[in-house]
């Protein structure tokens, strides 16, 4: 059974990080707001390490020379939870974590699986075109388009290096797979 597995672009991701950090920063600033200009019920050791803690997050976060490594971000997010958690602000926390889980949702790699059966969408969730539901199929100049038969249309960049495609082989694969009966069962 042949298989293809296709690498979708996600050409904002420099953006996303850059609102990451952004929200990490923000988080660190209010945090520093909220321990040494307001009256908060921590002792001066549990001010010293979770000041600390944020402080060591943030420039672990700013100047990572090995950019983009997503578990120094998880880290940042669980360490500003648990930090916005001890002082009482559990809406912060709340807040603070669903931003990192929607930033770790839009980073993800999408990866686009074709094979005889279906094609599987990487969005959330994840959704499944059976072959009898498309009219057409195309990969050209790295641009995959999805065309269903009822007028909805899927298009979007793939990232050629990390695909597994080539263009003439996965069009014939699909244009196969499109002219096939479709099989209809029939209750007796």
């Amino acid at each position: 059974m042949q298989k293809f597995e296709l690498l979708l672009k996600n050409d904002k991701l420099r953006l996303y990080y850059r609102l990451n950090f952004f929200v990490i920063f923000i988080s660190s600033l209010l945090f520093f707001y909220v321990v040494f200009f307001t009256q908060t019920r921590l002792t001066e050791r549990q001010t010293f390490i979770l000041s600390g803690l944020v402080f060591l997050c943030l420039m672990i976060v700013a100047f990572d020379p090995r950019k983009k490594k997503n578990y120094v971000y998880a880290g940042a997010y669980i360490i500003l939870g648990f930090v916005w958690i001890r002082l009482n602000l559990y809406w912060l926390a709340a807040i603070v974590l669903l931003l990192g889980v929607l930033f770790f949702l839009s980073i993800r790699k999408k990866r686009l699986v074709v094979d005889s059966d279906q094609i599987v969408y990487p969005s959330l969730p994840k959704k499944t075109f059976h072959w009898s539901k498309l009219s057409n199929v195309v990969l050209k100049d790295g641009l995959l388009t999805i065309d269903q038969k009822n007028n909805k249309l899927i298009q979007q960049l793939v990232d050629e290096q990390a695909s597994s495609a080539h263009e003439e082989e996965f069009n014939k694969f699909c244009r196969q797979q499109l002219q096939k009966p479709e099989v209809i069962y029939l209750q007796s």
